[in-house]
């Protein structure tokens, strides 16, 4: 009865994660919608804020990493047009690489915990089974 509870729990948890994170995607679709549409104004925009329109560009990147629902062309285009090929590339890579790190940082947290059978990381318990199998 223990398991069915907790996988109640789960379901529960993960449907509520989905209605949240597709609530906040449309939230910032439109958003990016809105504010994406004009790209000369999105450039004077960007150029009033200085370094800090790079970081905003390099925060929507990795958010939209983050949620996928989210289209990522507008962003990559709007950092090329704003910023020339060369920097724009590099804006949307340093955002796509701190997306990809904090899903990776996620996903250690919540997939690998229920799975370890001791306090030690799954490097060193593979590391441990090689060892035993010798």
């Amino acid at each position: 009865m223990d398991k069915l509870n907790e996988h109640k729990k789960n379901l529960s948890l993960l449907i509520t994660g989905f209605i949240i994170i597709t609530i906040l995607c449309l939230v910032l679709y439109h958003f990016f919608e809105n504010f994406l549409n004009d790209p000369i104004e999105l450039k004077e925009k960007l150029t009033e804020f200085g370094s800090w329109g790079k970081l905003i560009l390099v925060a929507a990147m990795a958010i939209q990493v983050i949620f996928v629902f989210l289209p990522g062309e507008i962003i990559e285009i709007a950092a090329g047009f704003s910023y020339g090929t060369i920097e724009g590339m590099a804006i949307c890579l340093l955002g796509a690489i701190i997306g990809t790190i904090v899903i990776y940082a996620l996903s250690l947290i919540h997939i690998s915990e229920p799975t370890r059978q001791a306090e030690i990381s799954y490097a060193v318990f593979c590391l441990k089974k090689k060892k035993t199998e010798k």
